[in-house]
């Protein structure tokens, strides 16, 4: 079965329901798909915070997790 005709199958089942909660439940799954099919697009903020951690990668200006949880820690007081 093709897509076309998969979606008019599920076109006319859908209008023969009657139940509200059923309708609901649909239209909620329906929404979770086309959410999920959205692409995130990064603001150029976003981009430039990424190029500056590979940079700083790159660079070698990295530290263990273990390390940063010291730094913060002695951040506080």
């Amino acid at each position: 079965m093709s897509v076309i005709e998969l979606s008019k199958r599920i076109i006319e089942k859908l209008s023969s329901i009657e139940d509200e909660l059923i309708l609901k439940e649909i239209y909620d799954i329906i929404k979770i798909e086309s959410e999920i099919d959205s692409v995130y697009k990064l603001t150029t903020e976003e981009k430039n915070s990424i190029d500056a951690g590979l940079k700083d990668i790159r660079d070698g200006k990295i530290v263990s997790s273990e390390k940063a949880n010291d730094l913060i820690k002695e951040g506080q007081h």
